[in-house]
């Protein structure tokens, strides 16, 4: 194809979507683990995550010394996300909380689970990931379904670490996600919607 620069910008009329213009927010079913607070402060301390993979597994059969692959079954990879933690310690305290109610971090305890780990949809939340144009208008949107943070990282302090922000991982465990054009409906006590045109993909199809 020969080389067209003006070709180029008419498929690129938006001006490409930029990863830097995005949100994240939780949805949790109950507000035993996290509460409204925590919910607004995530949204503004999300410092960075990713939409989720799309990934099938592949089944290799040889064939006459030759490999054919064929799809295999649906699989989810872990998703990540990096949290800025304010002198409050709000969003540290709520994910640090969060994940020791499913099994607890003192264990000089008779108990070694939390209370929310009884019945699985006690501990998970809906999480979802909105992209957003140059504009500030919502264009894409993701939401990952039963979705808990099995890891919250450690962070790393030293007198030397000047001029930076307090900062975390979370990396959490989830069944599938889907995704939308238009915004999701929540489970969540703290706000609702409706659902239309959406993608889904799981582990069922």
């Amino acid at each position: 194809m020969p080389f067209n620069a003006k070709t180029f910008r008419d498929q690129m009329q938006y001006g490409g979507a930029r990863p830097n213009k995005y949100e994240i927010q939780i949805t949790p079913r109950e507000n035993s683990f996290f509460n409204k607070t925590s919910i607004e402060k995530t949204i503004y301390m999300a410092n960075a995550t990713s939409v989720p993979a799309a990934v099938i597994g592949t089944i290799p059969l040889p064939y006459f010394g030759r490999m054919i692959n064929v799809a295999g079954d649906r699989m989810f990879e872990d998703w990540n996300c990096v949290i800025y933690t304010d002198e409050d310690m709000v969003t540290r305290n709520a994910f640090e909380k969060w994940n020791s109610m499913m099994a607890y971090t003192d264990y000089d305890t008779n108990q070694e689970h939390g209370p929310v780990s009884k019945k699985v949809n006690s501990y998970v939340s809906d999480v979802i990931v909105t992209q957003f144009a140059k504009t500030g208008e919502a264009i894409k949107y993701y939401k990952l379904i039963n979705a808990f943070p099995y890891m919250v990282s450690p962070v790393q302090l030293a007198w030397q670490a000047n001029d930076q922000v307090y900062s975390f991982d979370v990396q959490w465990k989830f069944d599938y996600f889907v995704t939308n054009l238009t915004p999701f409906p929540t489970s969540s006590a703290y706000a609702t919607g409706s659902l239309v045109n959406t993608v889904q993909i799981n582990s069922q199809n």
